[in-house]
């Protein structure tokens, strides 16, 4: 295994898409014409990928949206996003595209954490020749500013791909960043977990208050998770998934976003995330005063006692 660092994960992604659609290029049949891969991802997906896809206006790759997986071929290969747990709807997943020598894969694990999800086994066993496992430091100890995001590649020639590109891109991580990402991890294996343990059990609790808030709502329903399973961090053997959003969907079809804006709870329309206007994103990493008081305008929105 080859490890990349970068200023954060959305360089990454940038990295990941230049270094696999560099592969598929040159694996055409005619690599000097040839097509450019196509990006896609399930629905509801991250909307950092469609930016990604779309902003460097590049030959290699380009943004594919349609609601079934892409078929790959040597006319047009395929690099498949796939976020588990996923960004917004906290579900695990698994590559959807057709696997071939056309189709190249982007495991994005930033959200692979205790405090979020099980941890049901290695998160780099899938990761091969044509394909990438994501990371990030901010999702893990919650230090965002540092800007610290890895990659795994099996691949040496992929790795120094990416490498090639976070050159051009950045020329480096910060010595500074790397210096606090190492103190901060230091402190979690010294500590043996402490802070994700808290995390956890925080986490675990805004969930138990939200759905206790949406059940029995006439007019929005929170999404369903998926079922607990056995958990490697603490060996539990029902430890439940505790997502970092909450993806809403207003029943009669209106517009999630306004409805809920109107109560005075902000979040992310669905339309951004490849859903329907009737679907929001809610943040819920936050301070526990913030999550209290949206909690509390949730609450007399559904007409409960505050």
């Amino acid at each position: 295994m080859h490890l990349v660092f970068g200023v954060g994960s959305k360089e990454l992604v940038n990295a990941a898409l230049y270094a696999l659609a560099q592969r598929a290029a040159a694996a055409a049949p005619t690599p000097a014409n040839a097509p450019s891969a196509a990006v896609w991802a399930a629905k509801p997906y991250y909307d950092g990928y469609v930016e990604a896809s779309s902003y460097f206006q590049t030959r290699l790759f380009a943004w594919r949206n349609a609601d079934v997986p892409p078929e790959p071929s040597g006319d047009r290969p395929v690099i498949e996003m796939v976020t588990s747990p996923n960004n917004p709807d906290g579900t695990m997943r698994e590559a959807q595209v057709t696997p071939s020598e056309h189709s190249y894969t982007v495991y994005d694990h930033v959200y692979f954490w205790p405090h979020f999800a099980p941890m049901t086994g290695p998160v780099t066993d899938h990761v091969s020749n044509r394909s990438v496992a994501l990371f990030s430091l901010s999702k893990l100890t919650g230090h965002a500013s540092t800007r610290i995001g890895w990659a795994v590649c099996r691949s040496a020639e992929v790795a120094a791909l990416m490498r090639h590109f976070v050159l051009l891109n950045t020329l480096h991580v910060p010595r500074e960043s790397q210096l606090r990402a190492a103190a901060a991890l230091e402190h979690v294996v010294a500590t043996k977990g402490q802070l994700l343990s808290y995390a956890r059990s925080l986490m675990l609790s805004r969930w138990e208050r939200l759905q206790a808030c949406f059940k029995g709502s006439a007019g929005f329903e929170l999404q369903a998770l998926d079922p607990a399973a056995k958990d490697g961090f603490t060996e539990q053997e029902d430890y439940a998934p505790s997502p970092a959003y909450a993806w809403v969907k207003q029943l009669d079809g209106g517009d999630a976003a306004a409805s809920l804006h109107a109560a005075g709870v902000v979040g992310r329309p669905g339309a951004a995330y490849g859903a329907g206007v009737d679907f929001v994103r809610l943040e819920l990493l936050m301070r526990e005063q913030t999550f209290g008081v949206m909690l509390e305008k949730l609450r007399r929105m559904h007409g409960h006692a505050a």
